[in-house]
């Protein structure tokens, strides 16, 4: 498992990527100014700090040069939380020894991209869209019916108080208001809300499914459902 210390003022922001992050399994630790990071790297060693340059006591790329000019911390990768089009501050975190940066508002699939670049973790392979569309399974011979909160070309996560077991054979049927009527696929699941122990707030009880087998048509229309949010934080 690796670790990860994020460091913004916002608490909002600071949640909803930590809830991200650690669906990757990683341990994410935070701060919410930068001398509460240099505390907590007094106690712990993260493999990766992301951190954003606008903090409310000292600037991220000060913080970032304590951090660099530490023996014990300078080898931790930075990645810095910059301004779309700031290219000042930009050139001040890579002065300051940042290794990269990633612009706000952050695109989460993006920031799993700059992750991978520091730290051997497991991303998604498909971009993920949230949905709430009824929808029917079958599962050992008997129709259940649920939500759906979130889609991919891979999967959907169903939201039902029934939750079969992982490994589980079902099919699926539901449709993408405006652009497909009927989508019947027959999935795995692949994992529940009960076995996860950090997970966004509401998102429970229900479980995950891989697709396993879909006609092009069908995923061309999740495809294009996902294509048509920009999904940022």
């Amino acid at each position: 498992m690796k670790q990860i210390l994020l460091v913004d003022d916002s608490h909002f922001f600071i949640q909803a990527i930590r809830a991200f992050l650690e669906r990757s399994g990683n341990c994410i630790l935070t701060a919410e100014c930068g001398r509460e990071a240099l505390n907590v790297l007094e106690s712990s060693s993260p493999d990766l700090i992301l951190m954003d340059y606008y903090l409310n006591d000292i600037s991220g790329d000060e913080c970032c040069r304590k951090i660099k000019s530490d023996p014990a911390t300078k080898d931790i990768p930075i990645i810095m939380f910059t301004s779309a089009g700031n290219t000042k501050n930009i050139e001040m975190s890579k002065s300051a020894g940042c290794d990269d940066y990633i612009t706000k508002p952050v695109d989460k699939m993006a920031l799993l991209t700059k992750i991978k670049r520091y730290l051997a973790i497991p991303t998604r392979e498909h971009k993920r869209a949230p949905i709430c569309v009824p929808a029917f399974y079958y599962h050992n011979n008997r129709k259940h019916s649920g939500m759906i909160f979130c889609i991919s070309e891979g999967g959907v996560f169903i939201k039902d108080n029934n939750i079969p077991e992982n490994g589980s054979i079902i099919q699926i049927s539901f449709s993408i208001p405006q652009i497909a009527g009927n989508i019947e696929v027959k999935a795995e699941t692949a994992w529940n809300t009960t076995e996860r122990k950090h997970l966004p707030a509401g998102i429970g009880p229900g479980f995950g499914v891989r697709f396993l087998s879909i006609d092009e048509e069908r995923i061309e229309a999740i495809r294009t459902y996902v294509g048509l949010g920009d999904y940022l934080l």
